[in-house]
């Protein structure tokens, strides 16, 4: 159900500098005008999109509506240019896991960047523009060491959840070239009923999983010491 507010019904936010004057849906578009911007501007927040769709969910998406050899919206892409469908779960399952994922969880990694760019001092950017600096030294010298922190954040967050992605693999039937230790842990201990070796591959899990957590907060502790 879409609804337009009118746009007597003004709605400011200066954190965002942004003046709402409408908005589609309940929990849709915003549009508005920014602070030293000219025209009517739109915003849409992905912070709650993506990333909280069900792992489940999610491949079931891409493997019935995008990746299906016959029916699915890749194939229909692919007989449109005149090539080939591609069977990505029985030739490529290892890229149709990457993609999967990927969806899911750019989005997270581009909304702490894109925050960590808003918060970048407009002073350096002006006194780099007046002293004429090049974009490749602007990136390098500035931008970059402005974005190693949440980097670090997000490498942190987002390497936790790879090492316990389980659904996409069992949904897509990727498990032999797609597997991982959750899921070779799940072959062992229901499929093989070895409780031992699947009791010894979640301490394994569990223990990649505090070495990479260790290393990745002294990264951060350094980034805030200097």
């Amino acid at each position: 159900m879409w609804l337009i507010v009118s746009a007597d019904e003004v709605i400011e936010e200066p954190e965002r500098e942004f003046l709402v004057v409408g908005r589609a849906g309940v929990d849709g578009i915003t549009f508005g005008y920014r602070r030293g911007h000219d025209g009517l501007w739109a915003h849409y927040s992905i912070e709650h999109d993506f990333q909280f769709v069900a792992p489940t969910v999610s491949a079931l998406v891409w493997k019935n509506m995008m990746m299906n050899p016959v029916s699915g919206v890749l194939a229909w892409l692919f007989k449109l240019f005149g090539a080939q469908p591609i069977d990505w779960f029985a030739h490529y399952p290892m890229t149709a896991v990457v993609i999967m994922v990927s969806w899911q969880w750019v989005p997270f990694a581009t909304l702490i960047l894109l925050t960590s760019l808003q918060s970048l001092d407009g002073e350096q950017k002006e006194a780099a523009e007046m002293d004429g600096t090049p974009p490749l030294s602007y990136f390098w010298y500035i931008v970059l060491p402005h974005l190693i922190r949440p980097m670090t954040v997000v490498i942190l967050i987002e390497t936790i959840f790879l090492l316990n992605v389980f659904a996409e693999i069992y949904v897509t039937g990727t498990a032999g070239p797609a597997g991982n230790l959750p899921f070779l842990v799940y072959q062992y201990g229901l499929i093989a009923n070895d409780i031992g070796g699947a009791s010894a591959g979640g301490i394994i899990a569990v223990i990649l999983a505090n070495i990479v957590a260790f290393f990745l907060m002294r990264m951060i502790g350094k980034n805030l010491e200097a």
